[in-house]
């Protein structure tokens, strides 16, 4: 897992996605696994992609709030038109105001 995470750190997207999907092929649910691939493919502009693989980790792990929080980034690039973190805002903004910006986009 820490391969994973060191390659998203050095922008190889392509790479962390190629390593992720090798271990969600033996360990499904994996959490961070999951985590990892959904952002690999926001960044490679495959935002619908990681939006599934959300939801995926979503099933497996209902509790795990880091989810909602890339799932609400990922709306807000393909809603942008953009793949990755381009379109988003420079700064983090509360959850409870990206809710409301989202219904009522």
């Amino acid at each position: 897992m820490s391969r994973i995470r060191g390659l998203i750190r050095a922008r190889d997207f392509a790479e962390a996605l190629s390593a992720g999907e090798a271990l969600l092929a033996e360990t499904p649910d994996q959490r961070d696994a999951l985590l990892f691939v959904a952002i690999a493919q926001r960044y490679l502009g495959r935002v619908p992609n990681a939006l599934d693989t959300l939801a995926t980790l979503a099933r497996h792990h209902p509790r795990f709030s880091r989810v909602h929080e890339d799932m609400v980034t990922a709306t807000l690039a393909m809603k942008a038109g953009a793949g990755g973190h381009r379109g988003l805002p420079a700064r983090r903004e509360p959850q409870s105001r990206i809710a409301r910006q989202l219904v009522h986009a």
